[in-house]
């Protein structure tokens, strides 16, 4: 979550509910993994995906293009 808030301060990401929005699905992947939930946590990253996917005009396009990136690479690494 830390994240999120440090790239809204930084303009990346100019909407304060979509960043809450991205911070809450990283959040609910993290509490699927931490209890065993490989899937549920790739559905949530998904979940990450799709919401940043869907708010680009929120989110600096680099900037998108790199939390895409990097939930891809994390839920394939699940």
């Amino acid at each position: 979550m830390r994240t999120t808030r440090l790239d809204l301060s930084h303009g990346y990401i100019t909407s304060s509910s979509l960043a809450s929005k991205l911070a809450a699905d990283l959040a609910n992947a993290q509490t699927a993994l931490s209890a065993g939930y490989d899937t549920i946590a790739k559905t949530w990253l998904t979940t990450f995906d799709d919401d940043v996917n869907a708010h680009k005009k929120n989110i600096s396009a680099a900037y998108a293009n790199l939390l895409v990136a990097w939930a891809t690479d994390l839920s394939a690494s699940l």
